[in-house]
């Protein structure tokens, strides 16, 4: 039996998630006022009725605990996408400052701008690397055209000695002519010669100065790579120095450009949400995740769009293509979507039809006759329409005039 002389329990201590509640819907509450929106009475007196409660270390009962969370829910309602958690990551904290921001002195950061600072220094990273991946690039590229253009100049130049030997053999053949009798024709025709030979050695000359020039820049260009890449010397870097610039053109630096596209794009929307106070430091890791998504965005626009017979659409670089890629991950990835399953429909079987039964042979009805429906259906298929007849009901009988009146 129950002591009627015990004292019930009185309420229970606030439990730990209770208190954070509080705290949070006070800073809200406090943000909504600042920011100049309309908070009613029956909002904000049960979330200062809760902040006072803790404060002197009293429990809450049931019923205040109740219509502090009905506040605190209205609250967030009205004050949506900002949360406490926003605030508190968007609020600049003295306590987070770095040791040497302290030393120097600097204004003190919130974790929005500290993210913000990681990817700026990440995207100026990129774009050094992109820089250097550009240069070595357009560096081997003109090494590969001086080259070309030696080739070139050589056949002209053997060209031009072959032509330079025809001149040559006709001139010494008048010169030995003894039977040409005309003095003046023969002297127009050697000068005529001499002319065109004069003009075949300047080629030669200006070929060769040419080849000279391009040999020495061919020679300062692999010069200049062997520092680059020490592992090769020269003759190793002739045979690979235009597969590299392919491998940096159509993989390393599209992979730069892509994740440069979502550098941009994550400081875009880190702009836009420390303005609005509304960015959530629990979204990092999508973040990073994202700066992967464009790397491979940025190699797979290549592989798609960028081909060597093809030229690209609306003057679009291969580099414009690989950081637009980048920075909106998910236009790339919803035409695959939309590609794969159009694939996966058409490879999906059609429905087939149900095989249709065996025919019911008819029955022989009685003396062997067909049944009545086997005949019925024979009359009809005939086009006489006697089975159709017989089933009309017979017209009533015509009855006498005079049975109307009486």
């Amino acid at each position: 039996m129950p002591d009627p002389c015990a004292t019930s329990p009185g309420p229970l201590a606030p439990s730990p998630h209770l208190i954070e509640a509080i705290e949070a819907a006070n800073t809200l509450l406090y943000h909504a006022i600042a920011s100049g929106r309309d908070v009613p009475a029956a909002v904000r007196d049960p979330i200062i009725k809760a902040r006072a409660s803790i404060g002197r270390d009293e429990p809450l009962s049931g019923a205040d605990e109740g219509a502090f969370l009905d506040a605190y829910a209205r609250l967030a309602l009205r004050v949506a996408p900002v949360s406490a958690s926003t605030l508190e990551f968007t609020r600049q904290n003295h306590s987070r400052h770095g040791r040497l921001a302290r030393w120097l002195r600097l204004a003190p950061v919130s974790d929005a701008q500290r993210l913000a600072w990681h990817f700026g220094l990440l995207a100026l990273a990129l774009i050094v690397a992109i820089g250097m991946g550009e240069w070595a690039r357009t560096f081997i590229g003109a090494i590969a055209t001086a080259e070309r253009q030696i080739s070139a100049n050589v056949r002209d130049i053997r060209e031009a000695e072959t032509r330079q030997e025809g001149f040559e053999k006709q001139i010494d053949m008048l010169a030995h002519d003894s039977r040409t009798t005309d003095s003046a024709n023969l002297g127009a025709v050697r000068e005529g010669l001499d002319t065109r030979r004069d003009e075949v050695r300047g080629r030669i000359w200006a070929l060769r100065q040419a080849n000279w020039e391009l040999e020495q820049t061919v020679t300062g260009g692999y010069a200049t790579l062997s520092r680059l890449f020490v592992l090769f010397d020269r003759e190793g870097l002739q045979h690979v120095s235009v597969p590299v610039a392919n491998v940096l053109g159509g993989l390393l630096l599209p992979i730069l450009y892509g994740a440069l596209g979502t550098c941009a794009f994550i400081l875009r929307s880190l702009y836009r949400e420390m303005a609005e106070r509304t960015f959530d430091g629990r979204r990092v890791g999508e973040f990073r995740v994202r700066v992967f998504l464009g790397m491979v965005s940025g190699v797979a626009i290549q592989w798609i769009f960028v081909k060597p017979d093809v030229a690209v659409t609306a003057g679009a670089t291969p580099a414009v293509l690989a950081f637009v890629g980048g920075y909106s991950v998910e236009m790339l990835f919803a035409a695959m979507d939309r590609l794969v399953n159009a694939v996966a429909g058409r490879m999906r079987p059609a429905h087939r039809a149900p095989a249709a039964g065996p025919a019911r042979p008819d029955r022989p009805g009685r003396n062997g006759l067909a049944p009545k429906r086997g005949r019925a259906h024979e009359v009809s298929s005939n086009g006489n329409g006697a089975a159709h007849a017989d089933k009309r009901p017979p017209a009533p009988p015509a009855l006498p005039a005079g049975s109307l009146t009486r």
